[in-house]
């Protein structure tokens, strides 16, 4: 059914589609804050080159189309705007290295587990073979210390 006065063009409708494709690929994984910048910017940028090339006598489609092969790969716009733009991963690291920052080295709780690479390195080395070898005690210690303290929490 056609709308009087309305002119639907679905060639255009298509290509527009993968314009939204490619913001969904170049703006993954960004801050919502950030994505919806890019994405204004961008939809600027592609409705101002689809009327460059209109001018130029193109038809709408093919206007569009050339549009979107302008804009380039996705992936590499997205590599792009994460350099320059926070992640939500990146968030999280943060927030877990201002967490870990905030608790001193040596906290009270956290002594027995800041003191385990102490013995661990020393038993390493060590040529005690009394009960058991104590250079397997010294990596189990080393081990556990890296797996609890030096592993971020949001792995």
């Amino acid at each position: 059914m056609a709308i009087p006065g309305y002119n639907f063009d679905v060639a255009y409708w298509l290509e527009t589609r993968r314009l939204t494709w490619w913001l969904e690929i170049a703006t993954d994984d960004l801050l919502p804050q950030d994505k919806q910048r890019i994405t204004n910017e961008i939809e600027s940028h592609f409705e101002d080159s689809v009327a460059v090339h209109r001018e130029s006598g193109l038809p709408l489609s093919t206007a569009a189309a050339t549009a979107l092969a302008e804009l380039g790969d996705p992936e590499e716009a997205a590599q792009s705007f994460r350099k320059g733009h926070l992640t939500e991963s990146d968030v999280k690291s943060m927030k877990w290295l201002e967490e870990a920052a905030a608790k001193p080295f040596f906290a009270g709780k956290m002594l027995v587990v800041d003191a385990m690479p102490l013995v661990g390195l020393p038993l390493c080395f060590s040529d005690a073979n009394w009960f058991f070898n104590f250079r397997i005690l010294g990596i189990v210690l080393l081990v556990v210390f890296a797996g609890y303290r030096l592993v971020p929490r949001w792995l």
